[in-house]
C-alpha cells in the first residue's frame, strides 16, 4: 500500500512540474501580429526634384502690372473735318470753257451781299481763270460788261439802276494769266434801304450771263 501511495505522489508531482514547465515556456514565447488586409503606406521614395516650398524659384524681380494711365505721347489721331482753305493747286490740260464768269458787289470794305445805309456800291464783272495756261476770250466790243440790271422789292425809280456801257464797236480778244483774273468794274452810288436783285450780261461773244442779291440795311 505504502508504494501505490508513493507512486501517485510522484506521479502527481511529475504532473504538476509538466504543467509548470510548459506555463513557463509559453510566457517566454513572443507574440506574433496577425497580418492585416489593410495596406501599408508606401515608402516616400527620395527625389531630386526642388521643392517649392523648401526650394523657392529664383524671383527676377516684380511683375510689372498693366497700367490704364493715359500716357504723355500724343497720339495723331484721323481726323474727318473738312479743310476750309481753297487750294491753290492750278488746274492742268484746261480750255477757254474753263474760264469761270461772276459778279461781285462791293463797297470801301471789300465784296459782301449785306451793305450799311450810305454805302458807295460797286458792281465788278470778273473773269477767272483757275487753270496753269493763259486763257483767252473775246468780245463784242472794247467793254467786259453787256449790260446789268439792279432792281429793288420798291418800285421807287430810286431803287432801279440800268447800266449800258458807251464801247468801242472793236472786236477785243482778253488774255486771263493762270490763277488770276479780269474785271471791269460800274459805280453804282448810294442804294435806298431795300433788297436787291442783280442780272448781268457779259459782252463776250459767248454771251455769259450771271445773278446775284445783296440787301442794304440801316
Amino acid at each position: 500500500m505504502r508504494i501505490l501511495l508513493m507512486t501517485l505522489l510522484c506521479a502527481c508531482t511529475e504532473k504538476e512540474s509538466d504543467t509548470a514547465t510548459a506555463e513557463e515556456a509559453s510566457s517566454d514565447t513572443p507574440e506574433i501580429n496577425e497580418p492585416t488586409d489593410e495596406p501599408s503606406q508606401p515608402a516616400t521614395e527620395p527625389t531630386d526634384e526642388p521643392s517649392s516650398e523648401s526650394n523657392p524659384e529664383e524671383s527676377t524681380g516684380p511683375e510689372e502690372e498693366p497700367s490704364d494711365e493715359p500716357t504723355d505721347e500724343p497720339i495723331d489721331e484721323p481726323t474727318d473735318e473738312p479743310n476750309d482753305e481753297p487750294s491753290t493747286e492750278p488746274q492742268e490740260n484746261c480750255t477757254d470753257n474753263d474760264l469761270v464768269w461772276s459778279v461781285e458787289v462791293r463797297d470801301a470794305n471789300g465784296a459782301a451781299s449785306t451793305f450799311p445805309a450810305e454805302s458807295e456800291i460797286q458792281i465788278a464783272a470778273v473773269v477767272y481763270n483757275p487753270c496753269d495756261t493763259t486763257l483767252s476770250f473775246t468780245s463784242g466790243t472794247s467793254c467786259l460788261i453787256g449790260s446789268l440790271l439792279v432792281h429793288g422789292n420798291n418800285p421807287s425809280p430810286d431803287s432801279s439802276f440800268l447800266y449800258e456801257p458807251f464801247c468801242s464797236t472793236m472786236m477785243t480778244t482778253w488774255e486771263v494769266l493762270p490763277v488770276s483774273s479780269v474785271e471791269e468794274v460800274v459805280e453804282v452810288g448810294v442804294l435806298p434801304i431795300d433788297f436787291y436783285m442783280l442780272d448781268l450780261f457779259f459782252g463776250d461773244t459767248g454771251a455769259h450771263y450771271t445773278s446775284t442779291t445783296f440787301e442794304v440795311i440801316p
